[in-house]
């Protein structure tokens, strides 16, 4: 076996098409880890200000209660309006 020394003195030779190819492929992944970090923090961003919202909007009054107790609290209304028109 030969030892191969390896130093600044080295010389390579690629060939331009390859090298061409390569700075290509390097500078398409680099475009898509870019654009895709990007997507993922205006996602993040998106969901955030949704869930800023959805607290905001479930904090106003009225607003903690479901459906079905809000009519619940309405069937009892109108039962007392009955029952003070009944007397």
């Amino acid at each position: 076996m030969s030892n191969i020394k390896v130093d600044e003195q080295t010389e390579i030779r690629v060939p331009l098409k390859t090298l061409v190819m390569v700075i290509a492929g390097l500078l398409t992944a680099s475009w898509y880890v870019f654009t895709t970090q990007q997507r993922i923090h205006s996602l993040e961003t998106s969901q955030l200000m949704m869930v800023e919202r959805f607290d905001t909007y479930a904090q106003q009054p009225g607003r903690s209660h479901t459906d079905v107790e809000l009519i619940k609290k309405d069937i009892e209304f109108i039962k007392q309006i009955l029952a003070i028109n009944a007397d």
